[in-house]
């Protein structure tokens, strides 16, 4: 009791750190209800491209959060973006890593591949979905490298068109809202690497007449 009696005499004393206090509760309550679970992780996401080579031209057809859903045309979540590139493009790694896992997603991301990435000491997720039949090269537990193919674009599963479904999961490959992150940071970056990138001219080979 002598010690709570000296603590409130302290503080009657005080004003100023008592406001001082205040000022510093209610800015680590804000902060912490205004944090966003799905906002791009801390990290060097700039180590992740598309998951296209460089020379590939593609187009973002729906994005990462809520949209209506393709076929039932309701408000859903889309836990990736989708990204729409010619039939027969590879799909590659977005970054070096291990292959977490393959499979077939009938309701979902049909065939896909799951890499399991560690970037400046934290561990990500990509997923590739949508590939064709028959088009995956890679097995679990393969180490890739980035850019290295894993498959064929598609749309198998749940697709209305040929795309790849690519997202970005932290700490933990799951569906749930706290692990899915918002891809399109990786997106950004990589366009704006494309557009400074130039595919190598090529010069027509010299004609000669012919000579009788």
């Amino acid at each position: 009791m002598q010690d709570m009696k000296k603590i409130y005499i302290f503080l009657s004393c005080c004003p100023v750190l008592v406001v001082v206090l205040v000022f510093f509760l209610i800015l680590m309550v804000c902060s912490s209800s205004s944090s966003d679970s799905s906002a791009v992780p801390v990290g060097d996401i700039m180590e992740f491209n598309a998951p296209f080579k460089m020379g590939v031209n593609y187009t973002i057809t729906s994005p990462y959060g809520s949209r209506k859903d393709p076929f039932t045309g309701e408000e859903s979540f889309h836990s990736g973006i989708d990204l729409a590139a010619p039939v027969g493009t590879e799909i590659v790694a977005s970054a070096s890593g291990t292959v977490y896992k393959t499979g077939y997603e009938e309701n979902g991301l049909g065939n896909y591949v799951k890499l399991e990435h560690t970037v400046s000491g934290i561990k990500y997720y990509t997923a590739y979905g949508h590939m064709s039949d028959n088009s995956i090269v890679v097995s679990e537990g393969q180490i890739v490298t980035q850019g290295q193919k894993l498959g064929i674009i598609g749309m198998s599963g749940r697709a209305t068109g040929v795309h790849v479904h690519f997202m970005l999961m932290t700490p933990n490959c799951t569906y749930n809202s706290s692990d899915l992150k918002d891809p399109q940071m990786i997106i950004d970056n990589d366009l704006a690497r494309r557009n400074k990138y130039k595919l190598p001219t090529i010069q027509p080979r010299p004609t000669y007449g012919v000579t009788k």
